[in-house]
């Protein structure tokens, strides 16, 4: 399986602790700009855009590696989200940029959604489990 792991919209001292991580290095990495989003390329480090070669089947294991990592380093305030557009991408934004992105996330279990309305209609579920 392939990812995409988008990286432009952390700093360049958070990309780093992603990118020199030992889980991250034990792929096989491919580092690429993120073309469609300039201005934060030319910002930051080129090397906005991971594209990994996942040997395993799901992406939220993938997911669960990027909170130990985000957890060992005491980055708390960083959130991991599913594109919605692009299959297979997942992106690192801090907690409090999400909604600025058009990112709502559930606070009962972290799935995205493009809309505020489409997360309390979700979140209604919560309330009756």
């Amino acid at each position: 399986m392939i990812i995409r792991l988008d990286l432009s919209f952390l700093s360049g001292n958070v990309r780093s602790i992603i990118v020199n991580s030992e889980e991250i290095k034990s792929f096989s990495v491919d580092y690429t700009t993120n073309r469609t989003n300039s201005a934060v390329a030319d910002q930051h480090d080129p090397n906005t855009i991971i594209t990994l070669d996942y040997k395993k089947e799901s992406l939220e294991d993938f997911k669960v590696i990027l909170r130990d990592i985000l957890a060992r380093n005491h980055l708390d305030n960083f959130t991991i989200a599913e594109d919605t557009e692009a299959e297979n991408t997942v992106a690192i934004l801090r907690e409090g940029d999400l909604e600025q992105f058009g990112i709502y996330v559930c606070k009962h279990c972290g799935t995205t959604f493009k809309s505020i309305d489409e997360r309390i209609v979700h979140e209604r579920i919560h309330y009756f489990v």
